[in-house]
């Protein structure tokens, strides 16, 4: 009897043992967890977290900084619905929304699809598709507003070779927005394309022509553009 307890002491002793051994590693990681997010928590909380709780209370006020702050509830936000340039704006982000996130999600997808087949000089390619992302977004400006000039532009000069006189891009109500989502549909392209991002699992169902077809290759990259789009539409 005496033996079998010892047993039971020992195999409860051992669970204890790793089940201290597994608190302590717990406990560890979660020191350098905090050491390590810390700095980032804390920007975080005092320059996105507490600015965006503080204009929320405040939207319920009137201040101008100095007099009193007054309560008003909801008035600035009817005064808001009932603003003509507010509804402008509004209708504007969603056009920009709804043309710019499919159209470049496609077109990255195509291009990523493409890049995956091996071509001779990819590396270049795939240079030459990145590198907008990573240039600075006044650069990026200047090109394309030399692009889009109605008088010198590469753009209207290339509509004309066909008969078609191009219009002032940027300064048309017609064209200024299609304008901008070109210039931001080529300025993200290389960041939403997934020429890397394709798992061997997947090439080597392409490769096996298993997965061919159009909804097994959308089925295959739009589970890897879903957090793209995300990031895409905030």
């Amino acid at each position: 009897m005496d033996t079998q307890n010892d047993i039971q002491l020992s195999i409860k002793l051992r669970a204890w043992s790793k089940k201290s051994i597994i608190l302590g590693l717990f406990r560890k990681d979660i020191t350098w967890a905090i050491v390590l997010l810390f700095p980032n928590l804390l920007g975080f909380l005092l320059f996105t977290f507490w600015p965006i709780i503080a204009s929320f209370l405040l939207s319920f006020t009137e201040w101008d900084l100095l007099q009193p702050i007054k309560f008003v509830g909801l008035q600035n936000y009817i005064n808001l619905f009932h603003d003509e340039t507010f509804k402008k704006v509004f209708w504007n982000t969603l056009y920009f929304t709804i043309v710019s996130v499919p159209v470049g999600i496609v077109l990255s997808l195509l291009l990523a699809v493409a890049l995956n087949q091996g071509l001779r000089g990819i590396k270049f390619y795939r240079t030459a598709y990145f590198l907008p992302v990573i240039s600075s977004m006044v650069a990026v400006a200047v090109i394309w507003q030399w692009i889009y000039n109605p008088e010198y532009g590469v753009l209207n000069y290339f509509l004309g070779l066909f008969g078609i006189e191009g219009p002032s891009w940027l300064t048309s109500t017609k064209w200024a927005m299609p304008a901008v989502i070109m210039t931001s549909v080529w300025k993200n392209l290389g960041f939403n394309m997934l020429p890397e991002s394709v798992t061997e699992v997947y090439q080597k169902c392409w490769e096996t022509q298993s997965c061919r077809d159009f909804d097994s290759i959308s089925n295959v990259h739009l589970l890897g553009e879903e957090p793209r789009v995300q990031y895409f539409v905030d």
